[in-house]
């Protein structure tokens, strides 16, 4: 029996668990995240047929979910990296000026001052061939990211509020 055993605390936390996460996946937070990956990934240039306001929302929200998971080694060997570019211009207009220079920070020092190599293999042989060194200043960047010290997820979220990117969610 479970009451016997001392689970009884486990399953009930994990039965309200169950109930917050069905909650979740019913939101309009939810339902646009689905949304915009299945916008960006039913064909190669997904990403493009999004709303300006869209791409912001998604390269940032992305660039995030990446380096929470792990690291900014993660998100520049994956293609998350390939919207790079819109992710600095949406960091800029969220003004997540932290954000935005640790991310710059992150790539120089994996990639240094040139551009970000467009061929998500040239971005991969990078990452995969950095130097024990780069690999230490990237976990201090990563450390420094995860404090969050702009408090994205907030700043998205007034964001697609202010933009109504939800409203038909």
């Amino acid at each position: 029996m479970p009451c016997k055993g001392g689970y009884r605390d486990r399953i009930e936390a994990s039965r309200a668990q169950r109930v917050k996460d069905q909650e979740y996946r019913e939101s309009p937070v939810y339902r646009h995240w689905r949304w915009l990956v299945e916008e960006v990934y039913r064909a190669s240039n997904g990403f493009d047929n999004l709303s300006s306001d869209n791409q912001a929302y998604f390269a940032v929200a992305i660039l995030s979910h990446d380096v929470y998971r792990g690291g900014f080694q993660s998100y520049f060997g994956n293609s998350a990296s390939n919207h790079y570019p819109r992710a600095l211009s949406a960091l800029m207009e969220l003004s997540a000026t932290n954000a935005l220079r640790l991310t710059v920070a992150a790539k120089e020092t994996l990639f240094g001052p040139e551009a970000l190599p467009l061929s998500l293999v040239a971005r991969r042989s990078v990452v995969a061939a950095a130097s024990a060194q780069a690999e230490a200043k990237l976990t201090q960047i990563d450390n420094l990211f995860w404090k969050d010290p702009d408090a994205l997820e907030e700043r998205l979220d007034k964001f697609a509020a202010a933009k109504g990117l939800r409203a038909r969610f």
